[in-house]
């Protein structure tokens, strides 16, 4: 069992919520209404950055593919969240 890099794992946890973050405020802040489809490009970005640090922290596993729909069954081995 190879030993978990915490301070890394913690690291990578902060940047995923960064993005997070700068998506979620670049959605709520944008006051033109005819993007729709871009707001709900960056709240997909949001989740699929927060999915990404949540299975690196509690799995220490970090997927090559970031499909939302994957990621969120994936969580699903740890969290009831996604159901």
């Amino acid at each position: 069992m190879p030993a978990r890099d915490v301070e890394a794992d913690r690291t990578y946890w902060l940047k995923c919520v960064a993005v997070a973050q700068f998506n979620l405020q670049a959605a709520t802040e944008s006051e033109q209404l005819e993007v729709t489809l871009c707001k709900i490009a960056l709240l997909n970005t949001a989740a699929t950055q927060l999915a990404m640090g949540l299975l690196r922290v509690f799995l220490g596993y970090t997927p090559n593919e970031f499909g939302l729909k994957y990621l969120l069954q994936l969580c699903g081995h740890f969290t009831a969240l996604p159901a």
